[in-house]
């Protein structure tokens, strides 16, 4: 995030954020790139939540892996779990809940090392 003073206030710019969607919708979430190939850095995307979605990665065990609120219509992951370190080949739960935590929508990917 950048930040930018001026005479006339302070303004701020995200690379990062989207606009966000009005509802919580299965198929309105886009998840990309998916699969994530073995060998790429790649960040995913989650796309089409709405403001203040709670956003968490499962493992096929259904332990928690990382997770964050998204600011606007979108969160970016970097395949790496909590402690930074990169996860293991394998799918993976992707829950997003609404703010208010009434609505839930489960996507997955493939993550291949």
């Amino acid at each position: 995030r950048v930040m930018f003073g001026t005479d006339a206030g302070l303004c701020s710019y995200d690379e990062h954020v989207t606009t966000p969607e009005e509802e919580l919708l299965e198929e309105t979430i886009h998840v990309y790139p998916n699969p994530v190939k073995p060998g790429t850095d790649a960040t995913v995307t989650i796309q089409g939540l709405t403001d203040g979605a709670e956003v968490k990665i499962l493992g096929s065990s259904g332990h928690a892996v990382w997770g964050t609120k998204s600011i606007g219509g979108s969160v970016r992951w970097n395949c790496c779990n909590m402690h930074g370190e990169r996860v293991a080949s394998g799918v993976y739960h992707i829950v997003c809940n609404t703010g208010d935590a009434k609505r839930t929508v489960v996507k997955r990917i493939v993550v291949m090392k």
